[in-house]
């Protein structure tokens, strides 16, 4: 099935939903029967939203692909809605998320305007910007200092000393991650997420986790503890990689602690000058 030229697209900010926090992405197609749109939500709630139905409109269904839920009343499958004109569709979108989400007016890009394609890509490539850790080199095992100390495992689970330099002068505050790809989830492992870490900072220091101040944030990790939690792969696993990586980005971010790590990492796009990284290995 040709499912035609992707032309508009939107992603809009976070937006409050009972007592929730979710972000949208909206695309619009045109196709040689007309233009259609689609919607998808972009954080991994388990929640279904349902599109208000009116005349001749259909109301949503929603499944899951990669992670996130796709919002079909205005889209892809089914009895899908097309539209004479690129206005008569934004406007359909427009209506339809006004009526259930409160949502009174969409500003949608280009494609070839959007800066949410370059995902945690560097906006701009200024200088050579270095992580480094003074007992963590590249492709080390860590230590105990930087193992759990939960389910089983006996590690000191201490948050370690990274530093950088060679930041852009235009930095405005930094992201620090910690992350296991080869975690047996289907999804890796968030081990740390720390964000609105000042553009005067050079280091975080050893085993300040949760107590860093000046307005550093950190959010749960996926064990749903908060801040750092050390590494713990299942025992007899393959060496798993332990990547932290260090953004600098171009504002201050507006975010809660609340939000996955998902939603942290959507807020970088077009946000990044410049990203640096760090990978160890441990295995039990």
């Amino acid at each position: 099935m040709n499912y035609s030229e992707l032309i508009k697209t939107l992603i809009t900010d976070l937006i409050e939903i009972a007592d929730e926090l979710w972000v949208f992405k909206i695309e619009i197609f045109k196709h040689s029967n007309g233009y259609f749109a689609s919607v998808w939500r972009l954080d991994t709630y388990n929640i279904n939203p349902t599109f208000a139905s009116q005349k001749d409109w259909i109301a949503s269904e929603t499944f899951f692909i990669d992670e996130s839920y796709r919002i079909d009343g205005l889209g892809l499958i089914g009895d899908r809605i097309y539209f004479k004109s690129l206005d008569e569709c934004q406007t359909y979108v427009l209506n339809c998320l006004n009526q259930t989400f409160n949502i009174k007016e969409i500003d949608m890009n280009d494609l070839s305007l959007n800066t949410y394609l370059d995902v945690r890509n560097p906006a701009q490539n200024q200088g050579d910007m270095l992580l480094f850790c003074a007992d963590i080199n590249e492709g080390d095992t860590l230590s105990n200092d930087y193992v759990a100390n939960i389910w089983g495992y006996t590690g000191n689970n201490i948050s370690p000393e990274l530093q950088w330099k060679n930041a852009p002068s235009d930095t405005k505050s930094f992201v620090l991650t910690m992350y296991d790809p080869d975690a047996p989830t289907g999804c890796g492992f968030w081990h740390w997420n720390v964000f609105n870490i000042p553009a005067e900072f050079d280091k975080l220091p050893k085993g300040q986790s949760n107590e860093f101040g000046a307005g550093i944030i950190e959010l749960k990790n996926d064990a749903g503890l908060d801040g750092f939690i050390g590494a713990f792969p299942p025992k007899g696993d393959k060496p798993h990689r332990y990547i932290f990586t260090l953004y600098a980005l171009n504002e201050m971010l507006d975010l809660p602690n609340s939000i996955s790590p998902a939603v942290l990492g959507f807020n970088l796009n077009g946000k990044v000058l410049a990203s640096a990284s760090l990978t160890a290995y441990y295995h039990w």
